[in-house]
């Protein structure tokens, strides 16, 4: 709410006030004894920190939470282990803002967002538990499951509750939205209101005649089942045609991406992509070792291919097995000599800070696209611009690229790092 105790509404959303979600961190499986009941607020500043940390004490800081009920993860491996005793309401999206300003806006798994930072909570209650169980308390939550039985299409709609928030201090900074089936109809319909009659998701089409197969029963299959080992990527020189003008103060990092000219225009300006909802798409073109003999790829990005057969909402994008297979017979057909490099994606809202891939960007990257030379662009679009960022696999997550481009074929490569298209 903001100071004058009236309602908040953001631009274009339509959200309202409601009661804080409560966290309930158990030892075990035992919902008997309670360790912790913690606002959910300070949870989300704690694990947004190093993205948030500088705007968390603007009195008009507040945060959005839509939970969604669609299955996610039910428990982060730790240590030590938590488990989630509400998986069927496994994602949710977290908006911040400072007024009509949004500064952040991405889909988490509630496991995959809290589970680290409940871990450490636990190290800290227990050192020696090995597992403990957590749960998302909020009356809009337990009430769900019984209203969705309850109310037909003409009754649905937002859901809010108000009320003192006990003794865990003023939370009047947030709001909180029903939870809703991203598949629904009706919702569809309601978001495209809540957009100003633009449609704020594309479900990604229905997959069939595919099926699972346990490659660790090959004998018992018809067909054999082998890992097929890749060929080491040559060693780029300048004097080679794909390294003209290849910088020669190269950082000592894995990934080092260099953006052709036609490639960089794209990017930055002429590529079409929606301000309804995320867009995405692959990058294609060589991959090298460097040419100094350190350990490293260097990627040059000849080509961008926008994904068919994708899922998108204004948070979040999706690929299926189609989107592969169009991408695969396209570069069979006109690209024969490229490799994929990796994909790129939008997100609808500034770059701000360090904020970069959301948890969910970075779990499909490390389990889709596997090769230590593949990398992650991203293309934050607001206010008429677009500001691009790339990623590469650490040990533990992604790390950012350095990004060279250059104006024409023939001009040396020049550093554009942070990011391409910043002011």
């Amino acid at each position: 709410m903001t100071p004058d105790g009236g309602p908040r509404r953001l631009p274009g959303l339509g959200l309202e006030p409601g009661r804080e979600p409560q966290v309930e961190l158990y030892w075990g499986d035992d919902t008997a004894r309670i360790a912790r009941r913690l606002p959910m607020v300070p949870l989300l500043e704690a694990v947004l920190a190093d993205e948030l940390r500088e705007y968390t004490r603007d009195p008009e800081f507040g945060f959005v939470l839509l939970f969604h009920d669609i299955e996610g993860r039910d428990r982060y491996e730790g240590p030590p282990e938590i488990v989630n005793l509400r998986p069927d309401f496994g994602h949710l999206t977290v908006l911040a803002h400072i007024g009509d300003r949004v500064l952040y806006q991405q889909p988490h798994s509630v496991t995959g967002l809290l589970g680290p930072v409940l871990a450490a909570l636990g190290r800290t209650i227990d050192p020696g538990e090995p597992r403990w169980s957590f749960r998302v308390d909020s009356i809009a939550l337990r009430d769900s499951a019984a209203r969705r039985g309850q109310r037909d299409d003409g009754e649905r709609g937002a859901y809010e509750e108000r009320g003192d928030h006990g003794d865990y201090g003023d939370f009047d900074r947030y709001d909180l939205y029903d939870p809703y089936d991203r598949y629904d109809a009706y919702d569809r319909r309601r978001r495209r209101e809540l957009l100003g009659g633009r449609d704020a998701s594309r479900l990604p089409p229905i997959v069939t005649g595919s099926g699972d197969v346990d490659v660790t029963r090959s004998s018992r299959l018809s067909f054999g089942v082998r890992r097929v080992e890749e060929p080491e990527a040559p060693r780029i020189s300048s004097s080679d045609t794909h390294g003209a003008g290849l910088p020669h103060n190269l950082e000592r990092r894995p990934v080092t991406v260099l953006l052709t000219p036609h490639v960089q225009r794209l990017l930055e300006r002429d590529l079409s992509l929606s301000l309804a909802v995320e867009e995405g798409g692959f990058l294609l073109g060589k991959v090298y070792r460097r040419p100094d003999g350190a350990d490293g790829h260097v990627v040059i990005v000849e080509h961008v291919l926008p994904a068919e057969h994708s899922g998108a909402s204004h948070m979040h994008f999706t690929f299926t097995g189609d989107s592969f297979r169009t991408m695969s017979r396209v570069m069979e057909e006109r690209h024969p000599e490229d490799q994929l490099l990796g994909w790129y994606h939008t997100h609808l809202f500034s770059a701000v800070g360090g904020m970069g891939l959301s948890r969910t960007d970075v779990e499909l990257h490390r389990a889709t696209f596997r090769r230590p030379w593949q990398v992650a662009a991203l293309i934050n679009i607001s206010d008429g611009r677009r500001v691009v960022r790339c990623y590469s696999r650490s040990e533990n997550s992604m790390e950012a690229c350095p990004l060279w481009s250059r104006d024409d074929d023939t001009a040396p490569y020049r550093l554009t790092r942070p990011s391409l298209g910043r002011r």
